[in-house]
């Protein structure tokens, strides 16, 4: 698909959905990606507390 073609596109979700041209092309992008895919962030493991006896 070539950037004209896209851009049509683009004109019509917005007269039809109402939406921003910002917005659409970023819902459709999400809308198009495989599920999970995205900024992966690596989770830290926490320190636990050492037990206090007294």
């Amino acid at each position: 698909m070539w950037g004209a073609d896209k851009g049509q596109i683009l004109d019509q979700v917005v007269a039809v959905t109402g939406w921003s041209r910002d917005n659409a092309r970023r819902r459709l992008r999400a809308a198009a990606a495989p599920p999970g895919a995205g900024r992966q962030v690596a989770k830290r493991t926490r320190r636990q507390r050492n037990p206090k006896y007294s």
